[in-house]
């Protein structure tokens, strides 16, 4: 007889508020109930204040609009390419986003962006990116190693990265 393996949950990134566990059990009741899950499924089912999930969103309509037009100028300013005249006529975002690390600069204001010909010309830029780029490669390898289809892929990032 087979016994199931202990699910642990946790969070990618900065956790939320809640214990991941809850959420995640939450997610799973509210799946089978409707056979799926989609975004407006999680938000109408946390609407009820005894919700589980309810605290996790912005209920004030103020405030929410002005999150969710936060979110649309990210989706704008990432949106713009520039292509970089030159041997290869590379297209690439016009900004590039250049996060802030420090505490009392607001969460909302961390992830500034620059004109991406700029970050090109500012060496330490460029080692910042690289070194944003690689920990998206490392993360991605290590949310989807179980791929075997990848593993060439897993082994390039490590021969790249050097790991």
């Amino acid at each position: 007889m087979k016994t199931k393996s202990p699910i642990c949950y946790g969070y990618k990134g900065v956790p939320l508020r809640k214990p991941a566990r809850q959420v995640a059990l939450e997610l799973n009741r509210i799946s089978k109930k409707y056979g799926k899950i989609t975004r407006q499924i999680v938000v109408d089912e946390s609407r009820k204040k005894e919700s589980i999930l309810h605290s996790l969103f912005e209920w004030n309509d103020g405030k929410a609009a002005e999150k969710y037009r936060l979110q649309q100028a990210g989706v704008i300013i990432n949106k713009v390419t520039v292509k970089i005249v030159g041997k290869n006529k590379t297209e690439v975002q016009a900004f590039t986003p250049v996060p802030i690390v420090i505490k009392s600069v607001k969460a909302s204001e961390r992830k500034q962006y620059l004109p991406t010909t700029e970050t090109l010309s500012r060496p330490d830029l460029i080692t910042q990116r690289v070194n944003y780029i690689t920990n998206k490669l490392l993360n991605l390898r290590k949310e989807y190693s179980s791929l075997k289809k990848f593993a060439k892929v897993w082994r390039a990032i490590d021969d790249v990265l050097v790991v």
